[in-house]
């Protein structure tokens, strides 16, 4: 609803045509529920207290999936519910694991090298909203997804070398990383279908 009055707000002062107008009030719409998205993710994550872990992580997932693609639900509003929902129950699942602390170096290794391998051999995905025409355009995006695996194993580093309070948000990034891996799969796709099937017998 906001994403369209700001488009037809615009639109009027702007005196833009019709096929102007959905371009705009496509991309308000899209602002608008991310915005919205990443206020659910924050207050749920604030609920469980893992609020710093959830940020990372969906960081990670932002930058990773931006290149890489991946699965997804049948609408937006699908995607930010149920994002707000995993992500911060990713973000506590990091603060479980950074509780064993010998296991954070070796989960955030094993991490980065299955979401690397998970990059070079599936990335990046296509989808029908935003299809990739080109084998050049493929190869782009499967070295920028592979750059931005790589770039987050050296965030993990980092905070790896700050010492014990910095383990959680490196476990988040880990966990960041698997599930970009996770929704570049069949199961992630499967997964996805299911859910999506599941609400439309529920709504339909």
């Amino acid at each position: 609803m906001a994403g369209r009055f700001t488009a037809d707000y615009l639109g009027d002062k702007l005196a833009l045509d019709e096929k102007t107008r959905d371009v705009v009030r496509f991309g308000a719409e899209n602002l608008f529920l991310g915005a919205a998205g990443l206020a659910a993710i924050g207050m749920v994550a604030w609920l469980l207290r893992c609020l710093p872990e959830t940020l990372l992580l969906t960081g990670v997932v932002i930058v990773t999936r931006s290149f890489a693609g991946g699965a997804h639900l049948g609408g937006p509003l699908r995607c930010t519910a149920f994002t707000a929902l995993i992500f911060p129950a990713l973000g506590a699942a990091a603060r479980l694991i950074a509780g064993i602390g010998t296991l954070v170096p070796v989960f955030c290794a094993a991490a980065t090298l299955v979401s690397l391998v998970g990059v070079l051999l599936l990335a990046p995905a296509d989808s029908t909203a935003k299809p990739i025409r080109t084998p050049a355009h493929r190869r782009r995006l499967k070295k920028l997804a592979g750059c931005a695996v790589l770039g987050a194993a050296v965030l993990q580093a980092c905070l790896l070398a700050g010492g014990s309070s910095a383990r959680p948000l490196a476990a988040a990034a880990g966990t960041g990383l698997l599930w970009q891996f996770f929704v570049l799969t069949r199961a992630g796709h499967a997964v996805m279908r299911a859910i999506d099937r599941v609400v439309d017998a529920r709504t339909g």
